[in-house]
């Protein structure tokens, strides 16, 4: 059994994310999938086995199963694209993956399946498009508390998966020191987002999801499914620049792609290939 570890979301001034990607013959019990994604020991290990026809994927921190993670999602397609049917090892031997890897992979195209919504990226050169639900935003006056106990100034809040607090300007965001026991204790929302605008045409953000073991997640494709769609109404943009403030960095080109969807632009680099036990 082979692991693909890469990163994601890397720009030229942006380190990107780090990623392990598993290819499996058919699923392992969950604590197996937890141990394996412990012992590669990065932010996000991504599973995929073929299932009917189908790439199933399930997504691991160090700690818990998380759902619909971008860049974890990239870097699975990225190993498929690139590998082909060598990346299903014994797998690959069948017919049927085989023949459904070598499609996708002229197609430059491949769609991955989850219990929590499907996830389709395209390859163009060397960049990867991934197209990703775009969730529209809730304004419960129930928030407010939210922002006492978060002890920020914002100038707009609101919910999607993640609680989102828009601040005035990008020093702010990057300025800000979070209190990491407040963040987890929150347990209604999957992460807290901070954003501002940058610019005419872009924004910034920092992603805290310290109750599923990432304390700051360095860059985070699906935290796009809460923040594209106010900022491209906000702006009046098609096309907007994406910077994520952590000490790496992250860099994304967003747009909206169609009714209720939108689309990542980015690059992914191979770091290395282990073998696993």
């Amino acid at each position: 059994m082979k692991a693909y570890l890469l990163t994601v979301f890397s720009g030229e001034q942006a380190a990107g994310n780090p990623a392990g990607v598993v290819v499996l013959d058919d699923w392992l019990d969950t604590a197996t999938l937890q141990q394996i994604a412990r012992q590669l020991a990065q932010p996000v290990t991504t599973f995929v086995v073929h299932d009917e026809s189908q790439y199933a994927v399930r997504w691991f921190s160090q700690q818990a199963e998380i759902n619909l993670c971008g860049h974890g999602s990239l870097a699975a397609a990225a190993v498929l694209l690139e590998f082909g049917e060598q990346a299903f090892g014994d797998a690959g031997t069948e017919t049927e993956v085989a023949a459904d890897v070598e499609t996708a992979a002229e197609a430059n195209t491949m769609t991955l399946t989850s219990e929590h919504g499907t996830v389709i990226v395209r390859k163009d050169g060397a960049r990867y498009h991934m197209t990703l639900p775009g969730w529209q935003p809730n304004r419960s006056p129930d928030l407010k508390r939210y922002l006492k106990q978060i002890g920020l100034p914002v100038i707009d809040s609101f919910a999607t998966r993640d609680l989102v607090l828009v601040a005035e300007s990008p020093a702010l965001v990057r300025q800000f020191t979070p209190d990491m026991a407040v963040l987890a204790a929150i347990a209604d929302y999957h992460a807290v987002i901070l954003t501002a605008q940058d610019g005419s045409d872009g924004y910034v953000l920092r992603y805290f999801a310290p109750k599923i073991g990432i304390d700051e997640d360095i860059a985070t494709g699906s935290a796009q499914c809460s923040l594209a769609l106010y900022w491209l109404e906000q702006l009046g943009r098609e096309t907007l620049k994406v910077t994520q403030l952590s000490a790496q960095g992250g860099a994304f080109v967003v747009r909206q792609q169609g009714e209720g969807h939108i689309s990542l632009q980015v690059e992914v680099r191979l770091v290395s290939v282990l073998n696993l036990p």
